[in-house]
This record gives structure tokens, sequence and C-alpha cells, in this order.
């Protein structure tokens, strides 16, 4: 399946998440805003720590394929 990456990028401390989606980046980054309250993952943790108006998608790296192993 086709992903695109991205780069989520800390204004503050300049750290850097790396993720995948199959959306629209639009459409992912809504979604990271609507859910990010609940999850916890380290950048939803990190965005409720310095607020999400300190977050950007950077840039996008591309289009790759992704692969799911195999379970019997």
């Amino acid at each position: 399946m086709l992903q695109n990456i991205f780069i989520v990028l800390n204004l503050d401390n300049g750290c850097k998440y790396i993720h995948h989606t199959p959306l629209p980046l639009n459409k992912q980054w809504k979604q990271m805003l609507d859910t990010y309250m609940n999850e916890n993952s380290s950048l939803s943790i990190a965005m409720r720590l310095h607020g999400i108006e300190r977050f950007r998608i950077k840039i996008q790296i591309g289009r790759a394929h992704v692969w799911t192993p195999v379970t019997r």
C-alpha cells in the first residue's frame, strides 16, 4: 500500500516526528489535531505539553510502499 511519509516539527525544541499515512496530509493533520488529547503517543504528549500551535507538518518526504507482515 502506498503511504505518504511526513515530518511533524516541534517549533519549540526542533524535535521531529516521522509518520506515514494513506490519507492526504491535510486530512491526516486534522485527524491528529482532533485526537491528540486522547492519545498516548510521544507526539500527542508533546502536543499537549507545548500546545498544538507549536507544531507543523514540515515537509512531505514522498510516497513509499509499506509492507505488512503476513500472519498465519
